[in-house]
């Protein structure tokens, strides 16, 4: 009923299909999603993978470097790529696809990207106010509200900003060393 506007349950009819052994009916499917969707890299994974079991090497090439332009680092791509160039018979091709399934399959360093801690005697704080107007921290130059993750010096600030009214105000706070604080000036 809903034809080939939602990528994501026609790659599941597809799969289901192929499942059952109503291959020619996937195929088909996702032959008229990948022309609606082509952004999408599920279904031309899905596509080669049928293409391969019926021997349709050429359509499997298209389909497998379609999904190759999107995300290089999936091993089943290189994996398939040996293979289709075992069967035309270019063994070098094929050499340099299975190295490239074996980087692939490795393992990659996982990065953290926190922020570092603060150093001893200093704090974090985030400012929010109303209207997002500017504030400024302890008479220095203004910032935009809202304000995220200042560094500052552990002790007592004073910030100043416009309230909902309009009005210019000013709070002080009081920060601890290693303190992450956020306010919500009105």
């Amino acid at each position: 009923k809903a034809g080939v506007r939602y990528i994501t349950l026609i790659n599941r009819l597809a799969l289901a299909y192929e499942k059952v052994g109503q291959r020619s009916e996937a195929i088909e499917l996702l032959e008229d999603a990948l022309a609606a969707h082509p952004e999408d890299s599920d279904a031309p994974l899905m596509a080669g993978r049928l293409a391969i079991a019926t021997e349709n090497f050429e359509a499997a090439a298209k389909h497998f470097e379609a999904v190759r332009l999107k995300n290089p680092f999936n091993p089943e791509i290189h994996a398939a790529f040996a293979k289709l160039y075992e069967n035309r018979g270019d063994s070098d091709e094929a050499a340099q696809a299975k190295e490239f399934l074996e980087l692939a399959k490795k393992t990659r360093e996982r990065r953290d990207f926190e922020m570092p801690p603060p150093s001893a005697g200093e704090a974090r704080v985030s400012i929010i106010t109303a209207n997002w107007e500017e504030l400024r921290v302890d008479a220095q130059p203004p910032l935009t509200s809202p304000a995220f993750d200042l560094g500052v010096k552990a002790g007592e600030h004073v910030v100043e900003f416009t309230d909902g009214n309009g009005k210019l105000k000013s709070e002080t706070i009081e920060l601890k060393a290693g303190d992450n604080r956020v306010l919500v000036l009105r």
